[in-house]
């Protein structure tokens, strides 16, 4: 739980607390719940409230009543009998006012279990933590159930929480294999993260990020995995152990109801004929138990029993390999060549290292995975030394594929992989075994700035494999300015390809994914299209997926055009570490000009130019980098008051990505000159797009409506751009909307707009463009505005907060002055929600 769930955790508790309502607050172990009750009475007692904290991990089972010692002494009713203390302190605590928290309720002695019950019962406002409701005892689960509790539950911390607080720890973003280990491990649970990274210590920093060390089976760990195979039987603990050893096994391995109970458990996942562990932590647990022999032992004993699966052949090797034994040369290849395909580079090498001889195939697969690893250099070197005379058309394909890869991504040089693979596409013979290098071009001259008009992508080829190349080319240059139907056309077309042709690179089936993340997006359906990236970003996060950094990048463009400058920031960062560490799509260069255009907008003027600094003609050849070093550059002409500058460097940059068929991306860079600059020229360029997208006549509307001056016009398209998700430009919209009532004469209704303004902007974080009267409020003025808003006084704020009354009340003033309004009765409906009626 990070700081700000924590802060509104403990807001919700006092609010029922406040109102007369006990309250169940329910979480894992790790979740906060104790951190949050700690707060609360801290919160309560700095109110004037009378709090007791009693903790179930200090109930002693052969000690009734050891729990509440402590209240049963300072109600001086120490040494009664258990039967007066249950009828005499419920009623002393009562008289009192005290409220009572109660952490690991479950954990409670049966006696203190008894009490509380009793407690409750007699009117005593009590806050109770506990893992799960069916672990309260049933006295309390009464009142629960017939009481009518409030009831709060702590989630888990999502995957950018967890990798942000271990960004915090370590003091730099984690690198992705790093990241996957600790956000696999922690599953949300705060407490794991810190104790993981404390653990494992750091290993060393680089620019794809810190690596830590490996994972550490810990005595809090064992203790979390025991308890996840608690009630597991003999045989399904024995299916544990092997699932323990490999990634994924075939599910007729096991007996049909050892696999029902482990699914029920929560343990496994049973996808096709492939059974997995959930529950990282239980493998790493049952692995740090067994000696290297032991392990070895296990390892051969599995790689036999998988012998009898054909299909499973790659793993059988690989437990064989990594049990010590020898295979021979033409399996390691072929495995190698599956993992390869699987994107499992650490499984390649272990293949090759295995091999007693060279060749030109062993040569290619290590510099695939070389130029997967970022080392251009050794990639080179193994390509280099495949002569293209002595092998195949098939092989020569092969080549040329990596080539583009390692040159054109990796080595962000698509302008030399152009070269490099026509000059491997001149040495094949085969004219339908070239069309594969064919399509390849048409994404390393599509990166390298080339023109993609008029490039064919229909599928024109009997190989499925060709096919799919066509169509994943075909849904990314249609995502660029399709619409949706159009890029959905193409990604269903591939998709149905990936099934028949069963085993392809995990960069194709994230290609398709990602096309239809950016039709969904431009089509003005942010919350679907977030929920997308977020599934597959959580997912990449957790399994070190190659996709990670791509999907950080894709999540942090979208927020900066939605924008949210905070979330922008973060994943920005995040990218260009992971970008670092794996890209297949060439956005190394994007990601840090995007990082400097979220930068500039911050404010952060000086750092924005020092990431610029480095970016050349080369760079910007790319339309993507080139949007973002022109927002960059505008920031400066914008601080420095030269507003016409800055808008024709966004019209301008708009307008060359209009020409290279980037219309989507085109459109956000033409609609920030207009609101910079709002100009009949600026404003046709806009109009001119609104058939794109439902986003893109939504703002075509919002043009028309600001040139024509009429408020009745305008003021839905806040409504709408909300609706779809552009805070930011609802914002500035809203912001219109207020000066036009003010210029005809309607201050009342001009301060309802620009509340409508501020407080759309304070969910962005920062004003863009900078205006005079679009200041935002501050986190901190947020969280005292809603607290205000609730009805609770200065003096419970600022102990809530650690301020002094003084300066709650000069936030207050700085609040009441950003929202227009004239004092606190204003707060409840500008603050908790309400809009504004449109007129």
């Amino acid at each position: 739980m990070d700081l700000q769930a924590q802060t509104d955790a403990v807001a919700v508790l006092r609010a029922d607390l406040s109102s007369g309502r006990s309250v169940l607050l329910t979480g894992d172990a790790g979740s906060g719940r104790t951190a949050v009750l700690e707060q609360l009475r801290s919160e309560l007692t700095a109110s004037g409230r009378a709090v007791v904290l009693v903790r179930g991990a200090d109930a002693v089972a052969e000690v009734p009543l050891a729990a509440f010692a402590e209240v049963i002494a300072d109600h001086q009713i120490a040494g009664a009998a258990p039967l007066a203390v249950y009828t005499t302190l419920p009623v002393r605590v009562r008289a009192r006012g005290t409220v009572v928290l109660v952490d690991d309720a479950d954990a409670l002695d049966r006696a203190s279990a008894v009490l509380l019950g009793q407690l409750t019962r007699a009117g005593t406002l009590v806050a109770v933590a506990v893992t799960s409701p069916e672990n309260l005892p049933k006295s309390v689960l009464d009142e629960v159930i017939h009481g009518r509790w409030g009831r709060l539950d702590l989630a888990p911390l999502g995957s950018d929480d967890v990798l942000r607080v271990a960004a915090e720890l370590v003091g730099d973003e984690l690198a992705a294999r790093s990241a996957a280990m600790v956000v696999s491990l922690a599953e949300g649970h705060l407490s794991t993260v810190v104790e993981q990274v404390a653990a494992v210590g750091v290993l060393g920093r680089g620019p794809a990020g810190t690596e830590v060390g490996d994972p550490v089976a810990t005595p809090a760990l064992r203790r979390r995995a025991k308890e996840a195979t608690r009630g597991v039987g003999p045989q399904a603990y024995a299916a544990l152990e092997r699932l323990a050893l490999a990634p994924e096994l075939p599910v007729g391995l096991f007996a049909g109801p050892v696999v029902a109970d482990l699914v029920e458990a929560g343990l496994v996942a049973v996808e096709g004929t492939s059974i997995r562990q959930t529950r990282p932590l239980v493998g790493l647990a049952l692995r740090s138990r067994w000696s290297a022999s032991e392990r070895a032992a296990r390892l051969g004993r599995l790689a036999d029993d998988l012998g009898d699966w054909p299909a499973w052949a790659g793993t059988s090797m690989l437990m064989a390999v990594r049990a010590g034994r020898r295979i021979s040369d033409h399996l390691l290849l072929d495995a190698a060549d599956v993992a390869l395909a699987a994107a499992r580079s650490q499984e390649v090498t272990e293949f090759l290292d295995a091999l007693d001889t060279s060749s030109p195939r062993e040569r290619l697969l290590r510099g695939a995975v070389a130029a997967a690893e970022g080392d251009i250099a050794a990639a080179e070197e193994f390509l280099r030394d495949i002569d293209l005379t002595a092998v195949d058309d098939r092989m020569r394909v092969r080549v040329g594929r990596v080539w583009g890869l390692a040159l054109a991504v990796r080595g962000a040089d698509p302008q030399r992989a152009v070269r490099q693979v026509t000059t491997v596409l001149a040495t094949i013979g085969d004219p339908v075994a070239g069309r594969v290098l064919e399509t390849d071009l048409v994404k390393w001259r599509l990166m390298a700035g080339e023109q993609p008009a008029g490039v064919e992508v229909s599928p024109t080829s009997d190989d499925p494999r060709v096919r799919l190349d066509e169509a994943v080319i075909g849904a990314m240059l249609a995502s660029l300015g399709g619409t949706a139907p159009e890029v959905l056309a193409y990604v269903d077309t591939g998709r149905a390809l990936v099934s028949e042709i069963g085993e392809v690179p995990s960069s194709v089936p994230a290609l398709l994914t990602l096309s239809e993340y950016l039709s969904v997006a431009f089509d003005g359906r942010v919350a679907e299209a977030e929920a997308l990236a977020s599934y597959h970003r959580d997912r990449a996060a957790r399994e070190a997926d190659p996709s990670l950094g791509m999907w950080e990048f894709a999540a942090a463009e979208l927020a900066l055009h939605r924008g949210d400058l905070t979330q922008a920031d973060a994943l920005a960062r995040r990218a260009t570490r992971h970008l670092a560490w794996r890209d297949f799509t060439g956005l190394q260069s994007t990601a840090v000009a995007l990082m400097a255009a979220v930068d500039a907008r911050r404010g952060r003027l000086g750092a924005a130019e020092d990431l610029i600094e480095d970016i050349t003609d080369l760079h910007t050849a790319d339309v993507k980098v080139a949007l973002h070093v022109a927002r960059t550059r505008a920031e400066r002409a914008l601080r420095s008051r030269r507003r016409d500058e800055a808008a024709d460097l966004l019209s301008d940059a708009g307008h060359t990505a209009l020409a290279h068929a980037h219309l989507h991306l085109a459109l956000m860079a033409l609609d920030e000159a207009f609101m910079l600059d709002p100009t009949d020229d600026r404003a046709q360029a806009v109009i001119d797009q609104r058939g794109l997208s439902p986003l893109a006549a939504t703002l075509a509307r919002r043009v028309e409506a600001v040139l024509a001056g009429t408020v009745a016009e305008l003021a839905p398209s806040v409504d709408e751009l909300d609706g779809m998700g552009f805070i930011g430009r609802a914002a500035h919209a809203a912001q219109l909307v207020s000066r036009m009532h003010s210029r005809a004469g309607d201050p009342a209704t001009a301060r309802k707009w620009r509340s409508r303004a501020v407080l759309l902007t304070s969910r962005c974080g920062t004003v863009w463009p900078p205006a005079p009267d679009g200041d935002a409020l501050s986190p901190r003025e947020l969280d005292i505005a809603r607290r205000a808003a609730r009805r609770e006084r200065s003096r419970e704020i600022g102990a809530a907060l650690g301020l002094s009354v003084r300066t709650v009340e000069n936030h207050l003033a700085r609040i009441y002055r950003k929202l227009g309004i004239a004092g606190r009765d204003g707060l409840a409906d500008e603050v908790l929600g309400e809009h504004v009626t449109q007129r």
